[in-house]
C-alpha cells in the first residue's frame, strides 16, 4: 500500500504524487471506498482517483537512477513496436501506454517518430493519432526519467542525446 507523499507512475499520466488517500462514493451508490488521489507532476491542476486495493495494478514505483540510466543506454537497441495491421495501430499504441513500462514507451516513441519522419519525407503531415500518442509517451517517460535522475523533464531530450553521444 502506498502512502500520502509517495511518487508513483500511472500509465498515461506518468509521474504522479499521492496527495491524499480518502474515502469517497464516486459511483453514487452509497458504497464508499478508499481512493488514492494522484496529482501528475506535468499537470498539477489535474486529479486522478485510483481505488485502494484494486487500483494498485495501474501504479508502479518510479525507476531508480541506475534503472533510468540503464534504459537510456539500451535505447539504441530497443526496437519499434511491431505494427502488423494499420487498422489496429491505435489499439497497439494504447496497449503500449497501458502497460506502464518505460521500454514500451520508448518503443512507442520510436515508432511514432519514425513514422512521422517517413511521412514528412513524402510530403505528408504527421497523423493526429501518431502526434497525440508521441506526446503522451514523451510526457510520461520524461517526467519519470527526470524524477529518477534529478533533472527537469524538459531537459530529458538533451540529456538522452548527450548520454548517447548524439549532441
Amino acid at each position: 500500500m502506498y502512502k500520502t507523499g509517495d511518487f508513483v507512475v500511472h500509465g498515461r499520466d506518468g509521474l504522479c504524487e499521492i496527495t491524499e488517500i480518502s474515502s469517497m462514493d464516486l459511483i453514487g451508490e452509497g458504497n464508499e471506498r478508499d481512493y488514492y488521489i494522484l496529482v501528475p507532476v506535468t499537470n498539477p491542476k489535474s486529479r486522478i482517483y485510483v481505488p485502494v486495493g484494486t487500483g494498485e495494478s495501474k501504479l508502479r514505483a518510479p525507476l531508480t537512477e541506475k534503472e533510468a540510466l540503464q534504459i537510456i543506454d539500451e535505447l539504441p537497441s530497443i526496437e519499434a513496436l511491431p505494427i502488423e495491421n494499420e487498422k489496429t495501430r491505435e489499439k497497439d499504441y494504447n496497449t503500449a501506454i497501458i502497460k506502464n513500462d518505460c521500454v514500451e514507451l520508448f518503443k512507442l516513441i520510436k515508432t511514432t517518430y519514425t513514422r512521422n519522419m517517413e511521412r514528412r519525407e513524402k510530403g505528408h503531415t504527421a497523423t493526429a493519432i501518431d502526434e497525440a500518442y508521441y506526446k503522451t509517451a514523451v510526457k510520461a517517460l520524461h517526467s519519470e526519467l527526470g524524477y529518477a535522475l534529478g533533472i527537469g523533464a524538459e531537459e530529458m531530450e538533451n540529456f538522452i542525446e548527450k548520454r548517447l553521444g548524439k549532441a
